[in-house]
């Protein structure tokens, strides 16, 4: 009992885990995304400010 009681246990994490590391955007928000990625490092290095 002990045993798949640990095993349903490590497959729910996995589909937790799973289901985490994905994300789901709208296409305004993949838009932006792809956008700010889009733009070479160096541009957008200068965006930040130095405090």
């Amino acid at each position: 009992m002990a045993a798949f009681v640990r095993l349903a246990a490590k497959a729910r994490a996995a589909e937790a885990i799973q289901r985490d590391q994905q994300i789901t955007l709208s296409q305004q928000d993949f838009k932006a995304f792809h956008a700010a990625i889009a733009q070479p490092f160096e541009q957008a290095r200068t965006r930040v400010s130095r405090v």
